[in-house]
């Protein structure tokens, strides 16, 4: 199988337009991280758990906390161990992610 040239005209073209389509995603993904601090934003000020806004529901999503230090643990005990203190430990409620769910019908503006 021999490597011709439009093979390579088809590769540069496909490098040129993915380079192109990763700038135009992290542009997008840039702006709707902005969105999401001004969404969580207006979720602490409300004081609640939740809040509806436009049909759009804004919600703290509860964690389990994590520690830094797991992966070596888990490396040295072993996982039955590990799961097995896993599953006794007292989860620890975070609230530090924001979901939002959107409205169950169509919402016009």
């Amino acid at each position: 199988m021999a490597i011709d040239k439009a093979d390579l005209d088809e590769y540069t073209k496909l490098e040129t337009e993915a380079a192109d389509l990763e700038r135009q995603a992290k542009t997008r993904r840039d702006r709707q991280s902005q969105l999401e601090k001004k969404f969580e934003a207006e979720l602490v000020e409300s004081k609640h758990p939740s809040c509806i806004r436009h049909g759009f529901t804004f919600a703290w999503v509860n964690g389990r906390a994590t520690v830094p230090w797991e992966d070596e643990y888990l490396r040295e005990m072993g996982t039955i161990k590990t799961d097995a203190l896993k599953r006794a430990a007292a989860a620890k409620v975070v609230n530090s992610k924001m979901t939002i769910l959107p409205p169950a019908t169509p919402v016009t503006a």
